[in-house]
């Protein structure tokens, strides 16, 4: 999926699971070229199951980042969660 962000050109922001996200090298020659950034959350990110859902269910046990291209204003961006 990301690849074929990185060949369409058009800005996006994707949430993933940052963990594994440069392990294989068909990945780590993506990023290596092609401009992105990266904004690091301070807590996890709760998912919703399925759009019917009024609150997130799930909490998973890894963290998430977003990778964007030309999105951010900076190459790495820490933000934090505010959750109530």
């Amino acid at each position: 999926m990301l690849k074929r962000l990185f060949q369409i050109g058009k800005p996006f922001a994707m949430l993933v699971g940052v963990v594994g996200l440069f392990e294989s090298q068909e990945r780590f020659e993506m990023f290596r070229d092609n401009p992105f950034e990266i904004m690091y959350l301070n807590r996890r990110v709760a998912y919703f199951k399925d759009y019917t859902e009024q609150k997130p269910s799930l909490n998973p046990p890894f963290s998430s980042v977003y990778v964007c291209h030309n999105m951010l204003p900076e190459r790495i961006v820490f933000e934090e969660i505010e959750k109530r």
